[in-house]
């Protein structure tokens, strides 16, 4: 006595032996073995195909990523760019005002006769914090080390 769940109940009957259904038998088995494994092949390529899903998913988030962060690169550059440039500027208004500030100093009532010589040694200090600050004296890189001194900033 056998039974085959889909492929039928195979038991001897009067006037059918078991034997004499070999042929369907093994179509029966047969047919439940291929309906198995292109089920087990069906499952695999869905599993693969939902992990390709996944590595695709994966990769455009990488990108997503990094496009985000070359985007914070640029602004932060032109941002950095920006107060370098606003920093010289103020570095030369202050320069030139402490120069103006000396010059006028020289006409001081407190600054000429005896007390020249203190003035001298305060002017002396105060041009030199002038001259320290000004970006006129300065590299052109070391005031605007973001820009992009081999062909101008690309990213405006």
């Amino acid at each position: 006595m056998g039974s085959s769940g889909k492929g039928g109940n195979f038991v001897d009957e009067p006037g059918a032996k078991i034997e004499k259904r070999l042929e369907d038998i093994v179509k029966a088995i047969l047919t439940l073995a291929e309906t198995k494994m292109r089920s087990a092949d069906f499952s695999i390529y869905e599993r693969k195909l939902e992990r390709r899903n996944q590595m695709l998913e994966a990769i455009a988030e990488r990108k997503r990523k990094e496009e985000a962060m070359r985007l914070a690169a640029i602004k932060a550059r032109k941002e950095a760019i920006r107060k370098e440039i606003a920093d010289a500027a103020a570095n030369l208004r202050r320069a030139q005002d402490i120069r103006s500030l000396v010059a006028a100093m020289a006409g001081h009532p407190d600054c000429v006769g005896e007390q020249s010589a203190n003035y001298l040694i305060w002017s002396e200090a105060a041009l030199a914090e002038a001259d320290a600050i000004d970006p006129m004296l300065q590299p052109f890189n070391k005031c605007f080390s973001a820009w992009d001194s081999t062909g101008g900033d690309s990213t405006t």
